[in-house]
């Protein structure tokens, strides 16, 4: 997904680069009224921050703050990136990287981001923006409505896969990736796992239906309104483990 992630980034920089070459050209003397009382194209040199945040700050403190957080950012994205490995997620951080990159060249280059995109309403107005907020905004939105979808694809993408499903996972695979993880929301139902080792994972909420789990090590581990009905935990350690709000209707701890 890192490629995708990373040829989606490239559309949205190129996109975002050309329509500011065009807006500075076309838009130096004049704006251009597209929809009547609603969307006018009007050219804005801002030299804050997304939507003109930080305008009152000092040249020299401003340009170090907004590259620097604009590198960091970057350099975040990218981390995340290489370790997604959902459709979604590579989509959603590909725009917030293309974006973050856009307005950053913008800033190393000319030191402010060209605007222009300026939607409106009657008596009320949005501050002007461009392709590169557009596709940050989107990107973010994208990750906090559709993260809970996308962290149980993670979680069953780590499972190693038979021609049957996640059934009788060899030990070897589990124990090295499940210790410490984020299995928030996860689907573990009818699953049947040998040696899994669980110690200080986050199962909050995540659903072990009538699955099978041998010799499981679930220590530390946060269980947090999970669901566990008719589960086998044979041979289980669950010292100090957290089961607040935990079903463990029919469950069968042997």
């Amino acid at each position: 997904m890192l490629r995708l992630g990373l040829i989606l980034a490239v559309v949205v920089l190129v996109l975002d680069q050309a329509s500011k070459l065009m807006a500075s050209a076309w838009l130096q003397y004049e704006s251009v009224t597209l929809i009547p009382g609603f969307f006018d194209l009007v050219l804005v040199h801002n030299v804050g921050a997304a939507f003109g945040l930080f305008t009152d700050m000092g040249e020299t403190a401003r340009a170090v703050l907004l590259i620097g957080v604009a590198v960091a950012a970057i350099a975040l994205i990218i981390h995340l990136l290489r370790q997604e490995n959902t459709l979604w997620g590579a989509v959603s951080l590909g725009l917030v990287l293309g974006g973050a990159i856009g307005n950053m060249i913008d800033r190393i280059r000319i030191g402010l981001v060209v605007d222009f995109i300026h939607l409106h309403w009657q008596t009320l107005s949005w501050p002007v923006f461009n392709i590169a907020d557009s596709a940050i905004t989107v990107g973010i939105g994208m990750l906090l409505i559709l993260e809970p979808t996308a962290e149980r694809n993670r979680t069953l993408a780590l499972l190693p896969k038979t021609e049957k499903g996640p059934e009788k996972i060899p030990a070897q695979a589990l124990t090295i990736d499940l210790r410490g993880r984020n299995f928030r929301y996860a689907h573990f139902d009818n699953t049947q796992i040998y040696y899994p080792d669980f110690t200080g994972a986050d199962l909050t909420e995540a659903s072990l239906n009538e699955a099978k789990l041998h010799t499981a090590l679930l220590k530390k581990s946060v269980l947090t309104n999970a669901s566990l009905r008719y589960a086998r935990l044979q041979g289980a350690e669950m010292s100090d483990a957290q089961l607040q709000g935990a079903d463990m209707t029919s469950a069968q701890l042997q």
